[in-house]
């Protein structure tokens, strides 16, 4: 993933525009205020956590499976300076 892209565009965050608030409201008529607007366009806080709670379930599950490789790569060197040399 390209790292300008920001963490707001990562699919475990579903690709959520958290900026199209912003052109509604610019659009918006001028008897329709602000705040009523906003309210519509904000992901709600029970959105917001689940979204970050799989986000890091995911970091984890790819931590742990980074960690298992070096693991692995790391006995097969050990094996291989144990055996002795012909």
């Amino acid at each position: 993933m390209d790292s300008s892209a920001g963490w707001r565009d990562h699919p475990a965050y579903g690709g959520v525009n958290f900026n199209a608030g912003r052109a509604l409201r610019k659009r918006a008529s001028p008897k329709t205020s602000r705040r009523s607007s906003a309210k519509l366009n904000r992901p709600a806080g029970a959105q917001v956590l689940g979204l970050q709670s799989e986000f890091l379930s995911r970091q984890m599950q790819a931590l742990s499976t980074q960690v298992e490789d070096l693991g692995q790569s790391a006995a097969k060197v050990v094996v291989d300076a144990a055996k002795p040399k012909t």
